[in-house]
């Protein structure tokens, strides 16, 4: 969350100059859409989506989920993990490949300042990496927590 924090607060601090800037000195500062539009807001996202993930504060339909055994609560989050998993995997291949593309060609965003494309591709690839790491432990931990569901301690609240 450090990281989405830091994202925040340079993007707003950036705003209010532009701001200040633009209607008390008629100098806008053109690169500002761009910078947190392309670069800043992937800091606030994929931070905060592991940080969710890891603390269980995603979305979750509990009017279910509830209801169920310890048991089918460990393997329905297995179930969604792994599917979750397969999914963030495709994905940072299609990121993968795209970054590439986008390096071998320098392509760059047409603008004030030319943007490479490849390094916007790379902090959700970043983010991505980060999200299926959390996911992978928190199948294993999982797993290792159903099959050993009749210890002390192994249930959860949900």
């Amino acid at each position: 969350m450090f990281v989405a924090c830091i994202s925040m607060l340079a993007a707003m601090l950036i705003i209010v100059c532009d701001v200040v800037l633009r209607y008390g000195f008629h100098a806008p500062l053109t690169w500002v859409h761009d910078l947190i539009a392309y670069y800043l807001i992937t800091g606030l996202f994929f931070p905060a989506l592991a940080h969710a993930t890891r603390n269980k504060e995603h979305i979750r339909v509990d009017l279910i989920y509830l209801h169920f055994t310890p048991q089918m609560k460990r393997l329905c989050d297995i179930l969604i993990n792994c599917a979750m998993a397969a999914l963030v995997a495709y994905i940072i291949d299609l990121l993968i490949v795209r970054m590439l593309d986008e390096f071998r060609n320098d392509l760059v965003i047409a603008g004030f300042i030319e943007w490479p494309l490849w390094v916007m591709t790379a902090l959700p690839l970043i983010g991505m990496m980060g999200f299926i790491a959390r996911l992978i432990v928190d199948v294993l931990s999982d797993v290792s927590a159903f099959l050993h569901l009749g210890s002390p301690n192994a249930d959860r609240t949900g």
